[in-house]
């Protein structure tokens, strides 16, 4: 771990308030900046200063350079005499906007994550807790499906995008040496390369919700659902939620070159591309991190409700011991045990644990845009 060093952008956490060791809360930080990077495993070759720079400078730096080289191909393109495919040149600029907004989008979620650990799990955190989530994200970053996976993802999507265009109607023509189609076919490809990165790191709040019991005995015996620690882990889940909305979003902005008024520029009708790029991409970004979300919310509500059943069967012991009409035990005082019977309902109903409107959402909109995009390609023109 020698050579990382935590963003300075983040706030330092003050050791004082903090019941976890100094050294488990600098592993568990470590990990997790290795794991996601500067922009939620999108590992961008930026070097020296600018590895550090806020959501907006950092994507702006990318907008740029992203923006120099297509105009370069742009050039190259009447260098050399070949004629541009306006869909080609389409595709390319939709990228620019694209690439700009998910670099913003995941800088942005990626200190927001970093300062919600830092505030809201770590000074509320116990030993345990913090040790077995550091080793789960240790594992997490040096583990092969992290660089694997992605290459392969990357392949099948080109070439099952490869198949779609080659369905375009009118064809997109024979000659695959133009300069925009070589620059889109790796733009492209690293796009869907650093698509499933993304994904498969912004798992990484799994293991604290999974772990959650490993810190049970900050729960409040009250009102758990409202302890510190389970607010807070509750809050990674729901900003990841968002930020795959956001993703989302992004995504399908693609159907805006759908429009009409592109004329040649357009993919009107019923485009094979933007019918498979809106369905696929959707499913696995927001739809795979909302099951995610889901099976977070469920361990969640899982672990409280143990803490709440176990809570609750010490004072039904208590009752017991002082209620047992078939052992002709009467309690000498009956207040005693109607207050012991209003802990346990006030203990069980403080840990129900349901955020209906995320969960909601997290389930539904992954099946808005894909029912679109079919409804498109199915009812657009010829």
């Amino acid at each position: 771990m020698r050579g990382l060093s935590l963003d300075p952008n983040l706030p330092p956490m003050d050791p004082a308030v903090s019941p976890s060791s100094g050294t488990d809360a600098q592993r568990l930080l470590v990990a997790l900046e290795r794991l996601l990077g500067r922009a939620m495993g999108i590992n961008m070759p930026v070097y020296g200063r600018f590895a550090r720079l806020p959501p907006l400078p950092f994507a702006s730096l990318w907008f740029a350079a992203y923006a120099v080289v297509a105009a370069a191909i742009v050039v190259a393109s009447e260098r050399f005499g070949t004629r541009s495919d306006p869909r080609f040149v389409s595709l390319i600029l939709w990228g620019l906007g694209y690439f700009t907004a998910v670099l913003f989008l995941a800088r942005a979620a990626t200190l927001r994550a970093m300062d919600t650990v830092r505030r809201d799990i770590l000074p509320y955190a116990t030993h345990s807790f913090v040790a077995a989530v550091a080793a789960d994200l240790e594992g997490r970053a040096a583990g092969l499906a992290v660089r694997a996976v992605p290459v392969i993802a990357a392949v099948l999507a080109m070439i099952a995008s490869g198949i779609a265009l080659a369905w375009e109607q009118p064809s997109f023509g024979s000659d695959h040496l133009r300069p925009e189609r070589i620059f889109w076919t790796a733009l492209a490809f690293y796009l869907c390369f650093a698509a499933a990165r993304g994904v498969l790191v912004g798992r990484f709040y799994e293991p604290f919700a999974r772990n959650l019991g490993l810190a049970r005995e900050r729960f409040y015996v009250l009102a758990a659902a409202e302890t510190p620690l389970v607010r807070g882990v509750a809050s990674l889940g729901q900003q990841m939620v968002a930020f795959w909305a956001m993703i989302f979003l992004a995504i399908a902005s693609i159907m805006l070159l759908a429009l009409a008024p592109l004329g040649t520029y357009g993919f009107t009708g019923r485009s094979p591309l933007l019918a498979f790029v809106v369905p696929t991409a959707g499913f696995a970004s927001l739809g795979y991190g909302s099951l995610i979300y889901l099976r977070s919310e469920a361990g969640i509500r899982s672990t409280l409700r143990r803490f709440a059943l176990a809570q609750a069967e010490g004072l039904q012991r208590r009752c017991n011991e002082r209620l047992d009409p078939l052992a002709e035990r009467m309690p000498d005082d009956a207040a005693d045990v109607e207050r012991m019977s209003g802990w346990h309902d006030r203990i069980l109903a403080g840990a129900r644990y349901n955020n209906r409107l995320g969960t909601g959402f997290s389930f539904a909109l992954p099946f808005v845009m894909p029912l679109l995009s079919l409804a498109q390609f199915v009812l657009g023109g010829h």
